[in-house]
């Protein structure tokens, strides 16, 4: 299965036109000792795409048992535009990372959606979906050549659970990075 996986991901990837890279594993992640295991995960990303290191963090996070991921993706809709108003190319991608996001964890329970939002919201609504799911912790990215944004900010200011936030390395892409810094608050 994880042969097959691999390879879907791959085609995937190569029909995206990025270029092959090592994906963290979330299947043979086992947390240290005396590491935190949660109940549920929410996983966050937006419309900028799929970053692994934050799923692989999410599958250690939610530990060998019970443990499930959710993954929120939001999608930001222009103020010019209708809230419903069809996005075929974002919608796409959405659907494209979620399945990702279940290949790379294998045989885990992941769950998903994406969801449109305004701009602004981000963070009101990844709190919302973290109370609704009753999530232990919330796991998103931030590159680290910016400071915090928005989002990261409301998440942090009203958090209902433990934060984790991957620092995606300055001289990668986002979601392409080899090494990683986490921040927990």
């Amino acid at each position: 299965m994880a042969v097959r996986g691999t390879h879907l991901l791959e085609r995937l990837r190569r029909r995206r036109g990025e270029t092959a890279r090592a994906v963290p594993s979330a299947t043979s992640t086992v947390p240290p000792a005396g590491e935190a295991e949660y109940e549920s995960v929410l996983a966050w990303f937006d419309q900028n795409g799929y970053v692994p290191e934050v799923m692989a963090t999410a599958a250690r996070m939610a530990g060998r048992r019970r443990g499930g991921i959710s993954v929120l993706i939001t999608i930001e809709v222009p103020a010019a535009s209708l809230i419903d108003a069809r996005m075929p190319e974002q919608e796409a991608r959405a659907e494209s990372d979620l399945e990702e996001a279940k290949l790379q964890c294998g045989s885990r329970r992941v769950t998903g959606r994406w969801e449109k939002v305004r701009a602004g919201q981000t963070g009101r609504r990844i709190i919302d979906e973290a109370k609704a799911i009753n999530a232990s912790a919330i796991v998103m990215p931030m590159s680290s050549d910016s400071a915090f944004g928005r989002t990261v900010k409301a998440v942090l200011r009203e958090r209902p659970c433990r934060v984790i936030i991957e620092s995606i390395p300055r001289n990668s892409a986002r979601g392409r990075g080899r090494g990683k810094d986490t921040t927990t608050a």
